[in-house]
């Protein structure tokens, strides 16, 4: 395999090619911007790796023909014009982490008063949480097609106004560290069709978990992280 770049200033070209009887076939192309990296080793690997994710390149580099736009000094090139600044001492770093798990229910009510019957239906799960000692983090409510787009920013009609609707929905989502309590939070909600607040709609999501990624963002030393490419198939090479 042969690697070929156009180093310039401000961008730079690489392409892989395989040799043939004739001189040497391109298989992959790819041009990017200088001042995305800290220096040219980390370009390089980039272009691996993203020649790589498309099952190119599977064989040993043999040689490498760079085109550099600057002065050569010996085995050193200085390139001209090239804009941007070094690289800082820290890496920002965004890792993920497992955070429990969440079920959701959505829930309708018709008029007359829909507003004040889903209230009391919340009112009823939150109890139910309560008695039936169900851990939870917390238990989010929110009105699709009244605030579920713009939440605290989009303020709601009086309550006059709200039962005055045809229909009101409710989405009550709860979030728990324990998958048992997120898979039961569905089977509060069936009794309540017949013994709850008149005229339900209906319900969606009665059987609806799903495990929940936090997010940590922070910075770590750039000397701490060593650089390099791995790359992992899974199944059958293409």
């Amino acid at each position: 395999m042969i690697i070929a770049a156009d180093v310039g200033g401000t961008k730079t070209l690489l392409q892989l090619l395989e040799r043939t009887d004739g001189g040497a076939r391109a298989l992959f192309e790819r041009r990017y911007a200088d001042a995305a990296f800290g220096g040219f080793d980390e370009l390089l690997t980039r272009f691996l790796a993203d020649a790589r994710a498309q099952a190119i390149g599977s064989g040993d580099i043999e040689t490498a023909v760079l085109g550099v736009a600057g002065p050569v000094d010996g085995d050193r090139v200085r390139l001209t014009g090239a804009r941007g600044q070094a690289p800082g001492p820290m890496l920002k770093v965004v890792a993920g982490y497992r955070d429990g798990f969440k079920a959701e229910v959505t829930w309708g009510f018709s008029w007359p008063d829909a507003w004040d019957k889903a209230q009391a239906a919340t009112a009823t799960i939150r109890q139910l949480l309560q008695d039936k000692r169900i851990p939870h983090d917390e238990l989010f409510v929110e009105y699709p097609g009244l605030n579920s787009a713009h939440g605290a920013l989009a303020p709601l009609p009086d309550a006059a106004a709200l039962n005055a609707m045809n229909e009101v929905w409710t989405r009550l989502v709860l979030r728990t560290p324990e998958k048992s309590a997120a898979d039961g939070f569905g089977r509060l909600f069936p009794w309540l069709a017949l013994s709850g607040p008149a005229y339900t709609c209906g319900f969606n999501g009665l059987h609806n978990t799903s495990e929940l990624l936090g997010i940590w963002p922070t910075l770590i030393a750039r000397a701490l992280v060593e650089p390099g490419v791995k790359v992992d198939f899974l199944g059958d090479k293409a």
